[in-house]
């Protein structure tokens, strides 16, 4: 019996010695034998790829699941700065997967404790990073004074720490509050530096995509009058008058009407 349980609780170091390239297919066994053999510290890391595998199939009361679970791995694990980031970084995940099932209140929750985290750990990096995704869970909640003062810090950490990742993600959810709140001029001047911010010379998909995310927020008849000038370049241009379905606004154009309470 005590040689079966061994057995058992050995199944992680097995699959990872037997498949060292191909953990991602076996990272739901492994967290599950993970948890049952109380390995903590392998635990919360194949809990939450777990919950990523399941986001990306959009199996999202799953992926809720597996985050949740996460966190409680963590819990039991002497605290570190290893154990802070990593807590930060699933309560992120968590936070999405919360908006799109429209428990907005719950994702809301999440993410101040991952600002709390960050506060603690002074890293103005995952600082900035929380910051810049806080704006929609406080948007759809209405709170759009608070939602535009968040999303001005994360912009100005990002301009500060020079991370132009940080600063695309923080100027789109600052336009979303601000074109929540009607804003018209703030959001065409927050749309053009976020466009500037990408190079001229590569279309990719982010791109793509970021692009018809602002050709949805811009008032009609405003910026996008003359795009190329809007832009600065005629593929831009051209990305912006070709209508994109599915694209425009991953999320949606105007706040929920059904927010959890």
């Amino acid at each position: 019996m005590v040689a079966a349980l061994e057995d058992v609780y050995d199944v992680p170091d097995m699959i990872e010695t037997v498949h060292p390239d191909r953990l991602g297919e076996h990272v739901e066994q492994l967290a599950y034998h993970a948890v049952r053999g109380e390995l903590g510290e392998k635990a919360g890391p194949y809990l939450a790829q777990a919950g990523l595998r399941a986001t990306a199939r959009s199996a999202l009361r799953e992926a809720l699941a597996w985050f949740e679970q996460a966190l409680g791995a963590l819990e039991e694990m002497p605290e570190s700065r290893l154990t802070l980031e990593q807590g930060i970084y699933i309560r992120t995940e968590l936070q999405g997967v919360l908006l799109s099932l429209g428990e907005v209140r719950s994702s809301l929750q999440r993410i101040r404790e991952a600002e709390a985290l960050a506060e603690r750990l002074n890293d103005d990096s995952r600082r900035g990073q929380v910051l810049a995704l806080m704006p929609s869970s406080l948007a759809d909640l209405g709170e759009l004074d608070e939602a535009c003062i968040v999303g001005t810090r994360a912009l100005a950490i990002a301009q500060r720490l020079g991370d132009r990742t940080l600063q695309i993600r923080a100027t789109r959810n600052l336009a979303q509050a601000r074109y929540y709140r009607g804003d018209s001029r703030a959001v065409v001047e927050l749309v053009r530096d976020n466009l500037g911010a990408f190079p001229t010379n590569r279309i990719d998909e982010t791109t793509t995509t970021e692009l018809r995310r602002a050709r949805k927020l811009a008032p009609a008849g405003n910026a996008f009058v003359h795009p190329r000038s809007f832009t600065g370049s005629q593929r831009h241009a051209e990305i912006l008058k070709t209508p994109g379905p599915g694209v425009d606004d991953p999320r949606r154009s105007e706040p929920p009407s059904n927010v959890q309470a």
